[in-house]
């Protein structure tokens, strides 16, 4: 698990780049977002680590059923998390989530149980997809007691 703590210092730091960045349209679109991949029917992309790469998810979650943020109590965002996303008794979709946000498309409306871990501890989450309805957005946070350990901290 990574804290985004040295992500945001490095997103401060192109922060002092963006009058250059301003005058060349395609520097402003930064990297390309990571490439969606599918498992067994679930499309999904992880990323979200700066500010504009996170800014262009959040737009892209109009297209996706789910948006699906990591983060500690604290508000900090977090990033390499376990998630697996099951329907009923279905596992549909086990990944490592690369940042502190994942969108998913789930292929039929109901109820998805969505369990995401970071040095093994779990946080589950319910989301109901509906036909028609999308960029539903859930929230799993945990506790900044048991992300912020000093033992890894020394890691990040």
């Amino acid at each position: 698990m990574k804290t985004i703590a040295s992500l945001v210092l490095a997103a401060s730091c192109a922060a002092l780049v963006i009058p250059v960045a301003a005058q060349d349209p395609g520097a402003a679109a930064g990297r390309p977002l990571p490439e969606p991949k599918t498992e067994n029917g679930v499309k999904y992309v992880c990323g979200g680590i700066g500010m504009t790469e996170a800014e262009r998810m959040k737009a892209l979650s109009r297209e996706y059923d789910l948006m699906i943020t990591f983060a500690a109590s604290n508000g900090a965002y977090l990033a390499d998390i376990g998630v697996e996303i099951a329907h009923g008794k279905d596992k549909l979709l086990t990944a490592n989530c690369g940042g502190p946000i994942m969108l998913v498309d789930v292929p039929k409306a109901g109820t998805y149980r969505i369990t995401a871990d970071t040095e093994g501890q779990q946080q589950v989450r319910t989301a109901r997809v509906r036909d028609g309805v999308t960029g539903k957005r859930v929230n799993v946070t945990w506790p900044v007691r048991l992300v912020d350990r000093p033992d890894t901290a020394a890691r990040d």
